[in-house]
């Protein structure tokens, strides 16, 4: 499972109002929750699809603005900037484990009107709220030298992992490196640099606690043999076997105790006899000794459909008889006889262990004529036969 994108707002989605129309539309960052501009961090613009445009006076419409045409790479709003001067900073939802590593991303665009690319777009990461003058040079993550961003038409990604010192709980994005190269883009009005960003996330990297090789699900008979592999295991707890009948809903079958830490090949496996007919589905639920859970990939298998059979005797029956049914597992059916008219006459709840049962039945009070009698299961199935009373 994906790892939390400690970036709040990071599609830039959220917003205390929309851009103004006016002549200040532009350098309106602080519309946007969570982000601000740091010190010496000039004036990034917020862009969005609910700003009304206005003749003569700049636009930070989505698609079609001031700086180009572009769609939100998500939803209907995204941020943008000159980095030649231009800065943006935002709070991460937590600080930065020391020694862990994470994932940085973010997507730009270079907007048609501008005349220079850069290959210093990047990210700082610090303790508390950053000035432009502390990332100079020292941006952790940056889109690489010579790599200039010249793409107006799409998203370009962004990305690079960051090993933390512990404790930084700010990023700050921008040009860190000051490297500019003039494009050949006759239609640019713009003699600087300019892009649009969006979907900005960090996402710490996951060390899977364990390395599953394989999860197999078996039909053995009127049973089903669960079994997996790992190659190794840290800080394993245990394992919960979850079953389900329609894919989305699982309920636990049974847990294993885990080794705890292994770098040696090791083999698990249970038996599980209380099914039903159909498709069913597995899958593992891996517990650390720290309450940390990962859960494995689903696997499934078809169960036949398994013979269960309702007679009736002696037929035709005097005043009393026998009822046997036989079930594929243990549960509690109700045992319903009704008349010719569809009426029950006799209702019993019981409960049924996995094979062949036998119920006593008496039909001391019921009138000579034809009856029926119906077991009704769990899982709403039925079985009826028919009976003749003397």
């Amino acid at each position: 499972m994906p790892g939390q994108n400690l970036v709040p707002n990071g599609s830039f989605e959220d917003f205390s109002s929309c851009p103004p129309t006016a002549i200040d539309a532009q350098g309106r960052i602080d519309l946007l929750n969570n982000w601000f501009i740091p010190s010496g961090g000039g004036t990034p613009d917020f862009f969005s699809s609910c700003h009304i445009p206005f003749t003569g006076w700049p636009s930070v419409d989505v698609p079609n603005n001031t700086w180009g045409s572009q769609n939100a790479r998500t939803g209907s709003c995204y941020a943008g900037f000159a980095p030649s001067a231009e800065y943006i900073e935002v709070q991460l939802i937590a600080p930065l484990t020391a020694g862990a590593m994470y994932d940085f991303e973010m997507y730009v665009s270079m907007g048609d009107e501008a005349q220079q690319s850069t290959d210093g777009l990047g990210v700082f990461f610090s303790d508390g709220p950053a000035t432009v003058a502390d990332g100079w040079g020292n941006a952790q993550v940056n889109n690489g030298v010579f790599n200039f961003i010249t793409n107006s038409s799409g998203w370009v990604l962004i990305t690079g992992s960051y090993t933390a010192a512990g404790g930084e709980d700010h990023i700050t994005i921008g040009n860190f490196f000051s490297s500019f190269f003039p494009v050949s883009n006759p239609a640019g009005t713009m003699a600087l640099s300019y892009y649009f960003i969006d979907d900005v996330s960090l996402v710490q990297q996951l060390v899977l606690p364990v390395e599953l090789t394989s999860i197999k699900a078996e039909c053995k008979g009127e049973s089903v043999t669960i079994s997996w592999v790992t190659a190794t295991e840290l800080n394993n707890d245990f394992f919960s076997v979850e079953r389900s009948y329609d894919g989305r809903h699982f309920e636990l079958v049974e847990t294993l105790k885990g080794a705890g830490n292994s770098t040696i090949e090791r083999h698990y496996s249970m038996i599980d006899d209380e099914i039903r007919p159909g498709r069913v589905y597995y899958r593992l639920r891996q517990t650390d000794f720290n309450g940390a859970l990962s859960i494995s990939h689903t696997v499934s298998v078809n169960i036949q459909q398994i013979s269960e059979t309702l007679t009736v005797y002696p037929n035709p029956m005097g005043s009393e008889g026998k009822v046997t049914f036989s079930s594929y597992r243990e549960q509690i059916i109700e045992l319903v006889v009704y008349n010719a008219m569809g009426q029950p006459v006799i209702v019993r709840e019981l409960m049924s262990h996995k094979g062949e049962n036998l119920f006593d039945i008496s039909t001391l009070d019921l009138a000579a004529g034809l009856y029926y009698i119906t077991v009704c299961q769990e899982q709403g199935t039925a079985r009826t036969v028919q009976f003749y009373k003397l």
